[in-house]
């Protein structure tokens, strides 16, 4: 297996920066050595202390938004998929693609 054969992005835990941040919080609770932890998991400290710090902020323009989202997808028993949901809310002057539809269905 060659140098190029890896896909661009893997790294050696597979997992995203998120769940490393999570990953490192709580083993460096138990052994305290944030630093070594980041150099392991190829996390920057920045990055980490960064996340620690915004982890639990709140936009509440985004959580409306998905409550109007959530109220489409129920409304339709479940089925409505993420064009719908996009195209429900276009009308109400709010601009959401599907994508960005997608995920705040996904989230719930």
């Amino acid at each position: 297996m060659g140098e190029h054969d890896i896909k661009k992005g893997y790294d050696s835990c597979d997992v995203r920066q998120r769940k490393k941040i999570k990953l490192i919080q709580t083993l460096s609770q138990e052994h305290g050595r944030t630093e070594v932890l980041c150099n392991v998991f190829n996390v920057p400290r920045s990055s980490y202390h960064y996340q620690l710090k915004h982890q639990d902020k709140r936009n509440p323009d985004r959580d409306a938004l998905r409550e109007k989202a959530i109220a489409i997808h129920t409304a339709s028993r479940d089925s409505a998929s993420a064009r719908t949901i996009a195209g429900q809310l276009s009308p109400s002057g709010l601009n959401v693609g599907r994508y960005k539809a997608k995920r705040l269905i996904k989230k719930n």
